[in-house]
């Protein structure tokens, strides 16, 4: 390449590296990308509460259901730590309850998408 040419290309990079970032940065989009985010686990944990709430114990069902539906209003709110905190929170009482109600490890692994499942 020569000079003038290797010069025009390096303008080029840099007009269009700092016009990316613009459109990278939109606020709006940046928003529904963390709630997509925050959306996937948060809505795991809803359906693998609502596929175990029948052998829950109706107080515990109850309760976990209505934490995992406020984790997925925390998303929506852009409380995506908070979300998440609870999720966990939803996801180890659940896990607590699974030893409860017997849950084969296999079919709970499964539920969840982890790939160990734990001895006993």
């Amino acid at each position: 390449m020569s000079r003038p040419s290797l010069r025009i290309a390096a303008a080029g990079l840099i007009a269009l590296g700092s016009i990316a970032p613009a459109f990278a940065c939109d606020p709006e989009d940046l928003k529904a990308e963390y709630r997509s985010l925050c959306a996937t686990p948060t809505d795991a944990i809803a359906q693998l509460v609502s596929a175990t709430a029948s052998r829950l114990k109706p107080e515990a069902a109850a309760q976990l259901t209505a934490k995992a539906k406020e984790a997925q209003a925390m998303c929506l709110a852009d409380k995506y730590d908070d979300a998440m905190k609870l999720a966990v929170r939803v996801a180890k009482a659940l896990g607590s309850a699974e030893q409860e109600i017997g849950l084969p490890r296999e079919q709970f692994a499964a539920a969840t998408g982890s790939t160990q499942v734990a001895a006993k």
